[in-house]
């Protein structure tokens, strides 16, 4: 796939004859399409089929989103949330202040079935652990769960209604925890 997408990007498109086939292919009659393909730099459209109609993607689009993870973020990437805390933490282990959990948006949170990730119940006794790690005993302040990573509202509004209460359309939160799915 990599290799695929490499030759192609660095290819001049200089016919839509290709695309022109695909379209009118007789056993695609009935099929929605939209074909996009922009120059990486600036975005402008190099080539399309009626470019800007709105489609649910396949889920084969989720190897161009790890193909991109992996190249901008690396194979070695790991999400690190982050446990702060606010105020003044007294000689008896009073934190006299506030705790903050800041999530990374790492999707694989207290998500044992993932490899090599901690169960959920594991993933809290590990932030307590940190809590008294710190010398904390008691916390007078509040609890505060920051998941204001992202500035966008987490589940497409193009996405089917139907599909968001399955494990396939969860959305992209800041704090996920189990892959946001519920028994």
């Amino acid at each position: 796939m990599a290799t695929f997408c490499g030759q192609l990007c660095s290819q001049t498109i200089q016919s839509t004859a290709g695309i022109d086939r695909f379209v009118q292919d007789k056993d695609l009659v009935n099929a929605n399409i939209s074909i996009s393909v922009n120059d990486a730099e600036d975005g402008t459209l190099i080539v399309g089929y009626r470019p800007h109609k709105v489609l649910v993607p396949a889920s084969s689009l989720k190897l161009l989103t790890t193909l991109t993870a992996l190249k901008i973020l690396g194979e070695d990437f790991k999400f690190e949330s982050l446990l702060q805390y606010s105020g003044e933490i007294k000689a008896d282990g009073t934190l006299v202040g506030d705790l903050y959990f800041v999530g990374s948006g790492d999707p694989s949170f207290g998500s044992d079935r993932l490899k090599g990730c901690d169960s959920f119940e594991q993933a809290l006794n590990k932030i307590v652990d940190f809590i008294k790690q710190a010398g904390i005993t008691c916390i007078k302040g509040e609890i505060i769960i920051d998941e204001s990573i992202f500035d966008s509202y987490p589940v497409a509004p193009s996405w089917q209604w139907n599909d968001l209460g399955n494990y396939y359309a969860s959305g992209a939160w800041g704090i996920n925890v189990n892959e946001n799915l519920y028994y």
